[in-house]
């Protein structure tokens, strides 16, 4: 039996992908959607805009709905903690580097 997926998860799926937050094998991945599903999702939104997907029965619950937005979320601040991790590694490196070169470090690094 093929899965339903409300209007406002289809959106949030396809803001992301138009976003540039996520890449259409990553949101698949996650999601465990099929990428055609996706696509046409996107294309749905850019022809039709707010009205791509109007509310029906099979829409999620609040509850669901709810849980949906807090896996999103979830997924945004391990995507952003990942980044500043790398950051950091890249800060820490780059300080290395400049104390190798003796080059002096600027004012507030340590």
């Amino acid at each position: 039996m093929p899965r339903k997926f409300s209007a406002e998860f289809k959106f949030e799926i396809v803001r992301q992908l138009k976003a540039g937050e996520k890449r259409l094998a990553q949101l698949c991945r996650e999601h465990d959607i099929d990428p055609g599903q996706v696509r046409d999702w996107r294309a749905s939104v850019e022809k039709r805009g707010e009205q791509a997907f109007p509310k029906s029965v099979g829409d999620a619950t609040s509850e669901s709905l709810a849980a949906s937005e807090i896996a999103c979320a979830q997924a945004r601040i391990g995507d952003l903690e990942r980044l500043l991790g790398q950051q950091a590694l890249e800060l820490d490196l780059l300080k290395k580097v400049l104390r190798a070169t003796g080059s002096p470090l600027p004012r507030g690094v340590r």
